[in-house]
């Protein structure tokens, strides 16, 4: 076993198998990185408020966690391929839709669609890849895939410099409906799977704490930071180029980071790998949040070790809840449902330690988050099993 898992032809042939799927992600991936600032800032030249620009944010993460609540069922009785189609199509048409009106309330229902389609995709493509792949090369396989999607997501802006506002919807639209021509010759997933509901993907939370705080504390990482890190930033004093090189350069510094922390993974085992970076990360956050340095350079470099570090924890929860037995699809679904609870939570507890502790409560809750993710990886390592499964 430990052979094969050193075999660099065994994820070779793996990631071959997937490449089809690789050719997607760059489509969906270059759609919701310049939907989410066009919303934005349609809404906002329109003269809506903050608060409405959120709400829409909400409805988008609302329709994603029930998307990915239903997308088994979808899988189940569709089959992965005509299931990607059928995402694909819900997508692009609440995008194509929000060009008819400039109704709010017709806005926010169309987000939540979109977000219904986008958290089945996901869904979706995580489960897919984690099929085409083993205990050996899941762990590379996960990565290579948030790699492409978190690179091409940081382009997506770029598309408004170059189209008008309908023309990049008509755009975005186009780009999620061409995903579906690279999968239509995408392999099957090896691994088998069965009919599953929601309840029973949610009792893994019980069967498997330690592998879903990973994924919730990647969803804390994530969120947090995206709505937070440029006030964090502006707190320092930073001029407007810093703040948005820092806020830049932490958001794609996942991107490098997850095929090497994946590799390592994969020869050295989930739990170790993920109590090493948790605890790294959380060192680097409280730094940060106690005495932060007063180089630019030097607060870039270790908030770039805290979000690069701390993004794959989502594929390592993952991979470890798929090589524990559990059913395919179920195991997705917990670990994207993790994922999005973190991502829910995380602003709302992010804010509130910034509210009592200062700007630095950004990172306080961060180090904390870590630190509690770091203890999970080592309870994981040393009990490998409680009941029915691995922790």
């Amino acid at each position: 076993m430990m052979k094969a898992s050193r075999n660099p032809n065994t994820f070779i042939s793996h990631a071959w198998s997937a490449r089809h799927l690789f050719g997607a992600v760059p489509l969906f991936a270059i759609g919701t990185g310049a939907l989410y600032p066009l919303i934005a800032l349609e809404l906002s030249s329109g003269g809506y408020s903050n608060a409405l620009i959120g709400a829409m944010t909400s409805a988008w993460y609302l329709g994603a966690f029930l998307g990915t609540l239903l997308g088994g069922r979808v899988i189940y009785r569709l089959g992965y391929h005509r299931a990607f189609a059928a995402t694909a199509i819900l997508a692009a048409v609440s995008v194509w839709a929000l060009t008819i009106s400039n109704s709010p309330t017709l806005w926010l229902y169309l987000r939540f669609i979109g977000g219904i389609g986008l958290g089945a995709y996901y869904l979706l493509m995580d489960s897919w890849i984690s099929g085409l792949a083993t205990s050996a090369t899941r762990g590379r396989m996960l990565a290579t895939y948030e790699a492409i999607r978190i690179g091409v997501v940081a382009l997506g802006p770029i598309l408004l410099v170059v189209a008008s506002t309908h023309t990049a919807f008509a755009l975005i639209g186009a780009f999620f409906l061409a995903g579906i021509i690279p999968v239509t010759m995408a392999n099957s997933p090896t691994a088998k799977f069965k009919a599953t509901n929601w309840r029973g993907s949610l009792g893994i939370f019980a069967c498997s704490p330690c592998s879903l705080t990973l994924t919730v504390i990647a969803g804390f990482l994530s969120s947090s930071f995206y709505g937070l890190g440029a006030i964090y930033a502006e707190s320092l004093g930073l001029s407007a180029v810093e703040i948005a090189l820092f806020v830049s350069v932490v958001l794609i510094a996942p991107a490098f980071s997850q095929l090497p922390i994946g590799t390592v993974a994969d020869l050295y085992g989930r739990a170790s790998t993920s109590a090493f970076i948790c605890l790294t990360a959380a060192g680097c956050a409280l730094i940060l949040a106690f005495q932060a340095p007063s180089s630019f350079f030097a607060i870039t470099v270790l908030a770039v070790m805290i979000n690069g570090l701390g993004q794959p924890l989502y594929a390592l929860g993952h991979g470890r809840l798929v090589d524990g037995g559990h059913e395919l699809i179920a195991a997705t679904t917990a670990g994207s449902s993790g994922y999005n609870l973190g991502t829910f939570v995380g602003p709302i507890g992010a804010a509130l330690a910034m509210s009592y502790v200062g700007p630095s409560g950004l990172y306080f809750f961060v180090g904390l988050s870590l630190v509690v993710g770091g203890c999970a990886a080592v309870v994981a390592m040393l009990q490998s099993q409680i009941r029915c499964c691995p922790l």
